[in-house]
């Protein structure tokens, strides 16, 4: 099982979860990528939008992109998708803000400019990045609160 970070607009990702976050609309500038996600990869949403919170993490349920018919309800049609399931969805008050945990992210270049890496992000995470934000998000739901 691989992770990946996702990059997904507020407005976008409410669609998303209006629809039961059965899946993913995937530009076509992220089509080579998008199509290595197999079946079981678990992928960890980032919502930009001025927000820069982790949201949700959903699993893949098929392997690669699959062709999205009318471009989806998306604000801008995406040609292709991805098949997801919720994995862990975050109420909106417990989403984890990512500000606290760049420097501890291997994909973040030291130079502290972790915003733009961030919202163009549709990248595979080594099993150390993946676990933090994982277990990050995990607790954050676990906690009383917030």
């Amino acid at each position: 099982m691989a992770h990946w970070l996702l990059v997904e607009r507020k407005e976008n990702w409410e669609i998303d979860r209006n629809e039961g976050f059965t899946r993913f609309g995937v530009s076509h500038s992220k089509l080579t990528l998008a199509s290595q996600i197999k079946k079981g990869d678990l992928l960890i949403f980032y919502i930009s939008s001025g927000i820069s919170k982790l949201s949700d993490i959903r699993e893949a349920i098929e392997s690669g992109t699959k062709k999205l018919s009318l471009g989806g309800n998306y604000d801008t049609a995406f040609s292709m998708q991805i098949f997801t399931r919720p994995y862990l969805t975050l109420p909106r008050e417990k989403w984890v803000s990512v500000e606290p945990l760049v420097k501890q992210l291997s994909f973040i270049n030291k130079r502290g400019e972790w915003g733009y890496t961030f919202r163009n992000s549709l990248r595979q995470l080594n099993e150390a990045d993946a676990t933090l934000l994982i277990k990050t998000m995990q607790a954050s739901n676990q906690a009383k609160g917030s």
